[in-house]
């Protein structure tokens, strides 16, 4: 077993960590095992620890509560170090449950200089309960949620002080990002990927109502994302299909949604960056988008192991030239507020349907939404 405060990358390996040790034993830290137990309690173990830097007594000033909805691959920087630069270039606390320290290090290196970077590796629930990690997580002038499986995300956080800090994070005016599974919890809807399968477009739009098309709601809930569910590596995996029949059985469960909810699909190397007045652009290392898909009109009812059948299903497909504007309006029939997107430059819009599991997409004549 190893010391939760054991690893720290660094040049001068020590100092660091001393340093670090010392901030948060004054805080009431104390070190947790690196992996869970059988036996374990709730508070006791079931996280990895790492850090670099020495993250700042205090919040830094300056932060702004953007967010940065990021597809998968490989990172756009100039928007990581947009990133960190909203959190005040203070305390950046990654999120995650697998792999180990590199993003950390990616964002020591080539994010424009952060005080620190910290990552808790998650291994199970009970580390949500730990004060340690909620007092670190609270600590953040940003936060990172990895790439890896949404649907861990979903098991260890959803109803602990974890999912609590992190809402609470943004309404005190800080930054939130997250890439491919770390996108995918950042609508207040999600797919949950629960049973291990990852769905594809074919499957989905072929039956809908199918036991693994598992969806998720609230685990976050962050200011104009309210009705919105996230997809990742949108164009490079085919899943639109795949987003249209997730907005379908979202309405069949919850018919309050019917009419609100939007899809956002975002390309790999690419994402959306949202300021907090709404003003929002696409980043992207390549010609990547963001697709915003939201539906006109109420699918046929689902019926088990039937496809879907859908017409008159917006798309607009969201380039860096384009500009977007989002603004938060009255309550929806679910008591959340509503969002109203608005699009100019740059865009290009298409009406898709969908019979006979084929998902037809056609492009529209229209400049502007």
């Amino acid at each position: 077993m190893h010391s939760a405060l054991q690893k720290h990358p660094s040049r001068f390996p020590w100092r660091p960590a001393l340093a670090l040790m010392a901030l948060l034993t004054l805080a009431g830290w104390t070190p947790s095992s690196a992996k869970a137990d059988a036996n374990a309690q709730p508070g006791t173990t079931g996280y990895t620890y790492y850090s670099i830097g020495e993250p700042p007594k205090a919040h830094v000033p300056g932060t702004r509560a953007t967010m940065l909805l990021l597809g998968g691959g490989e990172w756009p920087m100039p928007a990581i170090r947009d990133f960190i630069a909203a959190a005040g270039k203070g305390h950046i606390v990654i999120l995650r449950a697998s792999g180990d320290e590199e993003s950390q290090l990616d964002f020591w290196r080539n994010g424009g200089g952060p005080r620190a970077v910290s990552t808790l590796l998650f291994h199970s629930r009970q580390a949500s309960f730990d004060p340690n990690v909620v007092r670190l997580l609270e600590s953040a002038d940003g936060i990172f949620i990895a790439g890896g499986d949404q649907a861990n995300y979903i098991r260890f956080w959803d109803g602990t002080p974890v999912q609590k800090a992190m809402n609470a994070h943004v309404r005190a005016g800080r930054p939130i990002a997250g890439t491919s599974a770390g996108l995918a919890i950042l609508g207040r809807h999600a797919y949950g990927c629960l049973d291990g399968d990852s769905m594809d477009s074919p499957r989905a739009l072929a039956n809908p109502l199918r036991s693994g098309l598992t969806l998720w709601s609230g685990l976050l809930t962050l200011p104009g994302l309210e009705h919105v569910l996230t997809d990742s590596h949108f164009t490079e995996r085919h899943r639109m299909g795949r987003l249209v029949a997730f907005i379908a059985r979202l309405a069949h469960e919850q018919p309050a949604t019917a009419g609100s909810v939007v899809g956002l699909g975002v390309d790999e190397e690419s994402g959306l960056w949202i300021e907090p007045t709404g003003e929002a652009r696409v980043v992207s290392r390549k010609q990547g988008a963001v697709w915003w898909v939201k539906p006109t009109s109420s699918a046929a009812p689902l019926q088990a192991g039937k496809p879907l059948a859908q017409s008159g299903i917006e798309v607009v497909r969201l380039g860096t030239e384009s500009s977007i504007q989002l603004t938060v309006g009255a309550n929806g029939a679910d008591g959340l507020p509503t969002a109203q997107w608005r699009f100019a430059k740059a865009t290009n819009h298409f009406r898709a349907s969908t019979a006979d599991g084929v998902l037809k997409l056609e492009p529209v004549l229209e400049e502007s939404h």
